[in-house]
């Protein structure tokens, strides 16, 4: 009868370990998943990043070039007031390919 209840006693605490353990078991796993979420996010911003890097290389070696062109010759008012347009224009584009 002793014995009984003592090794009932010890079933009751090895029950209540258990359902802690499968507490914290599910808790890990829903942690995990949220973890492997992000990452998964994360992976797809750098290489959104990486493409619009790859996209600010092109367009400043475009504009080094043009650049240097337009440093051979010299510009008439018109032109001028053109190549101010033309820089803003990529300037405002540079500044929404960042974003």
């Amino acid at each position: 009868m002793i014995e009984e209840k003592l090794c009932q006693e010890r079933i009751g605490t090895l029950n209540s370990k258990i359902e802690t353990n499968t507490k914290r078991v599910n808790t890990h796993s829903e942690r995990l998943d949220g973890l492997d979420t992000r990452v998964t996010r994360l992976e797809k911003d750098t290489d959104r990043l990486s493409e619009v890097m790859t996209e600010l290389k092109i367009a400043v070696a475009e504009l080094t070039k043009a650049v240097k062109d337009l440093e051979l010759k010299p510009l008439k008012w018109y032109e001028q007031i053109g190549m101010a347009v033309a820089v803003a224009i990529v300037g405002y584009l540079i500044g929404r390919l960042t974003l």
